[in-house]
């Protein structure tokens, strides 16, 4: 009787082992993932970008002032062979004439001008210190409404060199030159603003 019923048991337990192993099975098959088609691929080969160019002499002719203002350069300056340079027909260290035309702000201010024994370049100095600081800029412009960047500092300047402005690289003529000083919240003091002629 021992026997029977332990014959019977392991029946019981072979029917669970192979009802068990057919879930497992059916299961396995529902999670089987579904292949889409194979699809033809299709290598399409694109050619390299051309290297960027490099800066050209004229750069400033793409900037919108430029083109109808710094179309051309101008010819070579003229050197003396005495020893001393010219810079567009100053000696080297002498001073620049230039006309005030609006400069209120004691802290923000072109005082002087000089060539250098450079030629062509000249030195611009004054003061760029306000409350607050943030930054400065000096731009120049034609007729005072279109103004170009031509340098631009993050620290205060009190009495020093602002700018060394290479003057070839616009046309002789008019210009207005403007010093700006800005502030941490925006705000900055009316700038300062000098016609000079190159």
């Amino acid at each position: 009787m021992a026997n029977r019923s332990s014959t019977q048991l392991e029946l019981l337990l072979l029917s669970f082992f192979v009802l068990g192993l057919a879930v497992s099975l059916a299961i396995a098959y529902m999670d089987e993932p579904v292949y889409p088609e194979r699809v033809a691929v299709t290598l399409v080969v694109t050619p390299r970008p051309k290297p960027t160019e490099t800066a050209t002499v004229d750069w400033w002719s793409r900037t919108k002032l430029a083109e109808h203002e710094l179309a051309k350069l101008p010819g070579l300056p003229a050197v003396s062979l005495g020893g001393a340079s010219k810079s567009n027909g100053y000696q080297a260290s002498q001073p620049i004439s230039f006309e005030i035309l609006s400069c209120p702000a004691e802290n923000v201010r072109i005082s002087k001008i000089l060539t250098v024994n450079r030629p062509g370049w000249w030195n611009v100095s004054g003061t760029a210190a306000i409350n607050n600081f943030w930054y400065w800029k000096v731009e120049l412009s034609v007729d005072g409404t279109a103004w170009m960047v031509l340098h631009s500092g993050q620290s205060p300047v009190t009495n020093g060199l602002l700018l060394e402005f290479l003057t070839t690289t616009v046309k002789r003529g008019t210009y207005q030159l403007r010093l700006m000083a800005v502030n941490k919240q925006g705000n900055y003091p009316e700038p300062c603003v000098v016609k000079i002629r190159i």
